[in-house]
């Protein structure tokens, strides 16, 4: 039963440059977590190239939407005051800052997050500690578990099996004499 477990529960293969390996279980989830090295795979670069092209369609986005508040402000001939001019520049102004800045600001905050995260996992965890999810679960059942499991389903299937039949043979002469 052992090998069982230990071939269900070990696996080892490598996603977007990531190495994921059940036998390193801490190791793997620091990989995965880990912003530097995330920066280092294909996929952030892919994103990276997406935000770039992005970024242009936006700011034209922006411009038209910004356009088409002034005028309807303009159209406003009785409500038409320097403030809301004012604020609308303004509103203009901060969203083309995020939207040019945003990606930038997205690295910082994964940054920050990764900092505090890898100072935790480090505080918590020994790095000479290794989890196998196999070994893990091998230890975890007592010998004889699963034996007895497989045993015991068979009994209940057996009556439930026997109970469905003659049920089911019940019901079908009910509804023919009727």
């Amino acid at each position: 039963m052992d090998g069982l477990i230990r071939l269900l529960y070990s696996f080892k293969f490598t996603v977007f440059g990531m190495e994921l390996d059940s036998g390193n279980l801490i190791g793997t989830v620091q990989k995965l977590t880990n912003f530097t090295s995330v920066q280092n795979i294909n996929i952030w670069s892919i994103g990276k190239t997406v935000n770039d092209c992005i970024v242009p369609v936006a700011l034209s986005l922006l411009i038209l939407f910004f356009m088409i508040n002034l005028i309807k402000k303009a159209m406003e001939v009785e409500r038409i005051s320097w403030e809301r001019i004012a604020m609308s520049f303004v509103s203009f102004l901060l969203l083309k800052y995020f939207i040019m800045n945003g990606y930038d600001f997205l690295s910082t905050i994964m940054n920050i997050v990764n900092d505090i995260f890898v100072t935790v996992t480090n505080t918590l965890s020994n790095s000479n500690t290794n989890i196998n999810i196999a070994d893990t679960l091998i230890n975890a059942v007592p010998d004889g578990f699963i034996d007895s499991i497989m045993t015991y389903r068979i009994i209940p299937y057996t009556i439930y099996s026997f109970h469905d039949y003659n049920s089911s043979d019940f019901n079908t002469n009910i509804f023919k004499s009727y």
